[in-house]
Formats: C-alpha cells, sequence, structure tokens
C-alpha cells in the first residue's frame, strides 16, 4: 500500500515536472528547483531505497501468515507474489542488494515457497511460510544486518498442533 502511494505521488510529480511552465509557490518541493537533476534526486529520495522495500514487504509477510491463519491460500499466495515484486523493485533502486535478494531469495526461494503454497493445505502453506522466514533471515545476515532478525515480526509461526 505504501509504495503504490509512493508510485502515484512519483507519477504525479513527474506529470506536473514536465510541463513546460510549471506553476510554483512556496510548497512546490519540486517545482521550486531549478534543474530536472535536482527535481528527480528530490523524487528519488523520495522513493526510498531498499528500507522502503523491506517496510512494504513486512506489512505483507504479516498479511501473508494471517492469510495462512484463515486457510485463505489464494491471498497468502498473492502477499507473496506482491513481496517478490516489491523485492525485485528494491533491486532496481538498490542495485547493490542485488546478489543477495537474488540468490537467497528470488531465484530459487520466492517458487518454492510459491509451490507450497499452492498445495492449499495447512502443512504445506505453514512449511512454506517458515522456509520464507528463514530465507528472509539468511538474506539479512547475509547483508549484515542480522538484527533486523530480531523483531516481533520474526516471532510469527504455524500455530501449535494445526493439521489439515
Amino acid at each position: 500500500m505504501i509504495s503504490l502511494r509512493l508510485a502515484a505521488i512519483a507519477c504525479l510529480a513527474l506529470t506536473a515536472a514536465c510541463r513546460s511552465e510549471p506553476e510554483t509557490g512556496p510548497n512546490d518541493w519540486l517545482h521550486n528547483q531549478s534543474e530536472d537533476r535536482e527535481r528527480f534526486e528530490r523524487l528519488q529520495d523520495q522513493l526510498g531505497g531498499f528500507s522502503q522495500t523491506m517496510w512494504e514487504v513486512g506489512e505483507r509477510y504479516e498479511q501473508m501468515h494471517e492469510a495462512i491463519r484463515r486457510e485463505n491460500f489464494d491471498l497468502a499466495l498473492y502477499h507473496w507474489d506482491k513481496i517478490a515484486d516489491a523485492t525485485a523493485r528494491g533491486i532496481e533502486r538498490r542495485p547493490g542488494r542485488a546478489d543477495n535478494a537474488r540468490a537467497l531469495f528470488l531465484d530459487d526461494e520466492h517458487g518454492e515457497v510459491r509451490d507450497l503454497l499452492e498445495q492449499r493445505t495447512l502443512s504445506s502453506a505453514w512449511a512454506g511460510f517458515e522456509r520464507a522466514s528463514l530465507s528472509c533471515q539468511s538474506c539479512h545476515q547475509a547483508e549484515g544486518v542480522e538484527y533486523f532478525n530480531n523483531q516481533p515480526l520474526f516471532d510469527l509461526r504455524a500455530p501449535q498442533g494445526y493439521r489439515d
């Protein structure tokens, strides 16, 4: 949701910035820049880097957990695919994160977890969720930000004693 809002803001800002005679005022943070390069730098700053991606991923990760808990496998798949989309957009903004994001998530793990979710059983979905969690935590460790793994988000687990 946050990324969609940012994308909409960016599109509006780009449209406005490309007018031949922009209207300016004291709150026109983009139009008041004298050069397009300055405008694009401000837009880039507003869109954020990989931290914005991780914010969206964290929200969708929680929603995926809730969807599995409710046995809404289609919604879990939806959020899982959006997590991959967000990660790919994050790589575009911060290519320095690409190697680990691809190797530990996009190249293999995404498809493996998706396959488990597509089985549409609680046992396979929870197995997929646990695998996703390990993938995230492995990437954090590889990126040297293992302290991210010590937060309530990663306390989410499969319920005790679940059965199909």
